[in-house]
């Protein structure tokens, strides 16, 4: 019996925790329709796209997800991109300055080919090539952009495609458009 009440407790405790966050500096919510989380050192990696997940989830009038600088792996990315799979209004999505590299570029390419309502994707400084040399990155997004006719606006400045990576990217342009 005393583990179940030390569990529950735990378990108030980190909810209360969650509500206290977004609730201060770092989530600015503006008409339930943008979420922008910047710098959010104190969360940071997993645990940020774990709530994010479930805001995703319970606000269907998302418009416009920012998770610009705040230092998220490959395995935050796939865990965000899965979420935003289902989701049927958000228009833009910024993951600039994270560490999105090739797995976190195959998450991306996996919500591109099942989310038809993305329009805008900022990847700006986002490491999905090796110091210009391997393009895994950039060849599992033209995967993704193949497959979908709805994205519009693509930023990947910073990502140092390299001439094989832009040819790449030019290809796609020209079968999609």
């Amino acid at each position: 019996m005393g583990r179940a009440r030390a569990w529950a407790a735990r378990r108030r405790t980190n909810a209360l925790w969650a509500v206290q966050i977004f609730r201060g500096r770092i989530a600015e919510i503006k008409k339930k329709t943008k979420l922008i989380l910047r710098n959010s050192n104190q969360v940071g990696g997993l645990k940020l796209a774990c709530l994010v997940t479930g805001h995703i989830r319970f606000n269907r009038g998302l418009l416009k997800l920012d998770l610009s600088c705040n230092a998220l792996t490959h395995q935050a990315i796939g865990i965000v991109c899965r979420a935003l799979g289902q989701h049927q209004t958000c228009r833009e999505l910024n993951l600039s300055d994270n560490f999105v590299c090739a797995d976190g570029a195959k998450a991306v390419s996996k919500l591109l080919r099942k989310n038809n309502v993305l329009k805008h994707i900022k990847l700006c400084n986002a490491r999905l090539t090796e110091s210009g040399t391997l393009q895994c990155g950039i060849k599992s997004l033209a995967v993704g952009l193949r497959l979908n006719q709805t994205v519009e606006n693509l930023d990947l400045a910073g990502n140092a495609l390299g001439v094989e990576g832009a040819t790449t990217l030019v290809s796609i342009l020209t079968h999609n458009w």
